[in-house]
């Protein structure tokens, strides 16, 4: 399964936990393509493939033993998380909620 709009090949990116800087490119394909990763979680929990995502989506799933992690010494390369927003908008309430709660949660689930 894929994370697309179109039913074509694939590039995963994968980096060995063991040693940075081997890294090995997988060209995949598959029959089911998705621009949702819920959608590809839920459908590999159904047994329907084997999905490339991130590691927070599928922690539970992991841990519940209803997924299972086939490359563990792989990972994905790692990805800079920004949280953007315009000049000023943490002066509204319910946006700085937004932020603070950001600031507080994603590095946990990013780690």
């Amino acid at each position: 399964m894929i994370f697309s709009s179109r039913h074509n090949s694939r590039i995963w990116s994968l980096v060995s936990a063991e040693d940075e800087e081997r890294t090995i490119a997988l060209d995949v394909s598959g029959d089911i393509a998705a621009q949702s990763f819920k959608a590809l979680v839920d459908l590999c929990v159904a047994h329907h493939g084997v999905v490339y995502v991130p590691a927070f989506l599928v922690k539970d799933h992991i841990s519940k033993r209803q997924l299972r992690h086939i490359l563990p010494q792989w990972h994905s390369n790692l990805m800079r998380v920004y949280l953007v927003y315009r000049f000023g908008a943490d002066k509204v309430h319910r946006v700085k909620a937004v932020i603070d709660s950001a600031k507080t949660y994603l590095p946990g689930l990013l780690n």
